[in-house]
Parts: C-alpha cells; structure tokens; sequence
C-alpha cells in the first residue's frame, strides 16, 4: 500500500479530490462552450441536450477515475476487489429493494394529483431514460459505493458512512445541475437543489449501503438503484406546469426516501455499528 494513503478517511478524502477536480473541471467547460447553459421550451431541452450528454459522459466518471486511480496505487489486488463488486451478487431477492425510487415517485405523483396538480405524462422516453440511468449507474458506482462507502464504512458505522457519502454525491452534482436546469429555476434553486439532489440523494445512499450489504458488498444492485433513481425523476416528478410543482414533488419524494432510509437503520442494527475488521 502507498504511504501517502494511511488509513480510510485519508484515501477517501483523496478519492473525493480527484473525483472532483475530475468531473467539476469537464462541468465547467459546459459554461465556455454554452455560457447560458440548457434552454427550454415547453418544459423540453431546447438547446445543449447532446452536449450535456456528452459532459454527462466524460465527467459523470470523475467517480469511476477516483477509484481507479487509488485502487491502483495499492495494487492489483485492490484493483480485482473493486471490480469483483460488479459480480458477487448474493441474496437477489433484494433486487425487489431496486423499485423503491418507482414506488415514492408514483405515491408523490398521486398526492400532487390529489392537491390538485396535474402530474407529467408518464409514458414518454421510456427507453432512453433507462438507459441513461443505466449508464450513470454504471459510471458512477463503483466510486461512491464500491470504493467511498467501502473506505468510510472500515471506520464509521454503515449508516453514517452513508450520509458523508451521500452529502458529498449530492454536492458533486452542482455545477452540472446549475447548467442543465439553472434556467427552469432561475429564482428557486436552492429550494429546487435541497428539494431534488441533497434529501433524496442521502437518503438513497443510506439505502443502497443497506442492499450493497444484503447483497455481499455488490455494486450491482447499487447500479440498478441508480438506474431506477434517475428513471423515476425522469418520468414522474419533473415536467410540472410550474417550477414550484416540480420542487414539491421532489419534497415528498425525498421525504418517502427519508422515512425509507431513517426505517432501515432504525430496524437493521448492523446499519447502527462499526465493521470489526477494516474493509480492503
């Protein structure tokens, strides 16, 4: 093991940097290429879609290149234990867990509805939004849970490794959140990045730490949560008349996820305690 890399905050602190400076500095280039980021028209991408898929692509692997960059310091064997991830798949009966994101997107639909909002038509772009979340899933979480949440979980109780990491994932999503959709909530996004990324997105970290331990430490069931994470915001909470429409969906969204997540570990008292061993 290298040196500079003593102890699991260490090397998830260093993950954290060279995620960032990884992904935020491809971000960025969106501003030098389309200054005023994705514009809309109806509530549709209108300009700069292809190229914030394109971005997406490149800098959606900051996560990816952390954990690559650091498993390779330490060597091959830290490199076969990080991909292994992707094929220990234990107990898939857990896999039902993967709907989760589905389910409070449809339960927040039907409370908006019964508020009286119209929800967004359902059933548009099916294909490509399973897709593209396959592909996040794909780029992203062998970072954040295979190597981040392994790292800090060596240390910190399953629970509380889950929040740093899923705090520090939230934020990571800013610059590409602010060009992408800092048009359509140019006068809430605040309440739209609080609403949208940081509730929901810690409470799916805690949660897929959860399965990534039912299931024998897998980053695929993790991939598939992503998947359905994406697919459900794609599909059942954005596209509201008005941007305050969005940002409520997205709150009792985050809030379904909360109480999901706040339950697990409140019931799973392994969620609750530190690992005996440190994590490889």
């Amino acid at each position: 093991m290298i040196k500079i890399l003593p102890n699991p905050v260490s090397r998830f602190l260093l993950f954290f940097v060279l995620t960032f400076a990884w992904s935020w500095s491809i971000f960025s280039l969106l501003f030098l290429v389309l200054p005023g980021g994705m514009t809309f028209s109806g509530g549709r991408p209108a300009e700069g879609a292809p190229l914030f898929t394109l971005f997406f692509i490149t800098g959606g692997s900051g996560p990816l290149v952390g954990a690559l960059i650091l498993s390779m310091l330490r060597g091959r064997d830290a490199v076969r234990n990080l991909f292994s991830q992707l094929y220990n798949l234990r107990r898939p009966v857990f896999l039902v867990f993967v709907l989760l994101p589905c389910i409070f997107a449809l339960i927040s639909q039907q409370i908006m509805r019964a508020t009286g909002h119209i929800p967004p038509y359902a059933l548009h772009g099916l294909l490509p939004n399973l897709v593209s979340g396959l592909m996040a899933g794909a780029i992203e979480e062998l970072g954040w849970r295979g190597y981040a949440q392994g790292e800090l979980s060596a240390v910190f109780p399953p629970s509380l490794a889950a929040v740093i990491v899923g705090i520090f994932w939230s934020f990571w999503h800013l610059i590409g959140a602010v060009w992408a959709v800092g048009n359509l909530y140019r006068d809430s996004f605040p309440a739209f990045f609080a609403c949208a990324v940081i509730l929901p997105l810690t409470s799916f970290a805690v949660i897929m730490a959860w399965l990534r331990m039912k299931c024998g430490n897998s980053v695929t069931v993790c991939i598939l949560f992503h998947m359905s994470v994406s697919f459900a915001s794609s599909q059942f909470l954005t596209n509201y008349a008005n941007s305050a429409g969005t940002i409520t969906s997205y709150l009792y969204y985050g809030l379904l996820s909360a109480a999901a997540a706040l339950a697990l570990v409140a019931a799973d008292k392994t969620m609750r305690e530190r690992a005996a061993t440190k994590t490889e």
